[in-house]
């Protein structure tokens, strides 16, 4: 992970600055703990990658165990991608294609932000749960 620095058509990537901290008690200076600053999300490392494509029937099951009954899975006609999974309750469409995930949502009429909001991380977790990491 680094950043890319571009200046008359010529790219460096440089590494992302980390910040040392002195630890709070003076005496064990093992322990001092590299600490990102606060700086942009852009320029931030991040915890993990994340890598492959999703599979559906695993998502489709943790959503089921989060409450989320209401799913349908569309696949394409020849089975493969793309897959598009509709939770008509919540108003949610989820396309799933080889090399990335679009989901889209919107509040419906008779729920209240907060409970949009409760649905929207339950989708994320399920999803992120379902994604590879390294």
């Amino acid at each position: 992970t680094g950043r890319l620095v571009v200046r008359d058509n010529k790219y460096t990537l440089q590494p992302l600055t980390t910040v040392k901290t002195e630890p709070e008690n003076k005496r064990s200076k093992k322990e001092s703990v590299t600490k990102m600053p606060s700086m942009q999300l852009s320029e931030q490392r991040p915890r993990h990658y994340l890598y492959g494509s999703i599979n559906t029937a695993e998502f489709v099951q943790k959503l089921t165990t989060q409450g989320i009954l209401d799913a349908k899975v569309e696949s394409a006609p020849n089975g493969g991608f793309p897959i598009q999974i509709h939770l008509s309750a919540e108003d949610i469409l989820i396309q799933v294609e080889e090399n990335g995930t679009h989901i889209l949502c919107d509040q419906p009429e008779n729920s209240s932000p907060d409970e949009t909001e409760r649905v929207r991380d339950i989708v994320k977790q399920c999803l992120l749960a379902c994604i590879n990491k390294f």
